[in-house]
């Protein structure tokens, strides 16, 4: 069963990891306001990695409202308030079927007390445990979010593209790679 079978599939039961005073869940309708609201405030923050524009956040407010999108969309909740966000899609880079994409921010107001660490940690435990192959695309100017993602257990892959590093957490089979062996 591929990652896009097994996410329709799965849905029915919503991923929910809480570690000691933060909860990661996927968002649900009743959350759209904040997410929004989330998305408006860190715009400067991000530096147009994540919430460059409103279709990004119209792509995840898509996905929110469709419980059977492949694309997970997830809320960081520190102390009861949504203070982050995490995304898992299908990769677009790997060959494999199951490898997914991580992308992720933290407000502004919350950067340096180590939420993203735990979070993001335990998102990709739960990859992990489920056999999936986690991938992130990070800019190079974007020290703090290399830096954790290395602390992780992700190894630098090769530049995209746009010039991004391309990380993972096992060994990456690109498409590009597979086209040349041979392999689709």
């Amino acid at each position: 069963m591929t990652l896009a079978e097994k996410a329709t599939s799965s849905h029915s039961k919503p991923l929910s990891i809480e570690v000691s005073d933060i909860t990661v869940r996927e968002f649900e309708e009743h959350d759209l306001a904040d997410v929004k609201y989330l998305f408006e405030k860190n715009i400067d923050h991000t530096s147009g990695e994540i919430t460059s524009d409103e279709f990004l956040y119209e792509q995840v407010a898509q996905d929110i409202k469709n419980k059977k999108s492949i694309n997970r969309r997830l809320g960081i909740w520190h102390e009861g308030k949504l203070v982050g966000y995490v995304s898992l899609v299908p990769s677009e880079i790997s060959f494999e079927p199951d490898d997914v994409e991580v992308a992720y921010f933290v407000d502004k107001d919350h950067v340096g007390k180590g939420i993203a660490r735990i979070a993001v940690g335990a998102v990709v435990k739960h990859e992990d445990d489920q056999g999936h192959n986690v991938i992130a695309t990070v800019n190079p100017s974007n020290h703090a979010s290399l830096n954790l993602l290395k602390k992780l257990g992700f190894h630098e892959s090769h530049i995209d593209d746009d010039s991004r590093i391309v990380l993972a957490k096992q060994a990456l089979i690109t498409n590009d790679l597979a086209e040349r062996f041979g392999l689709m």
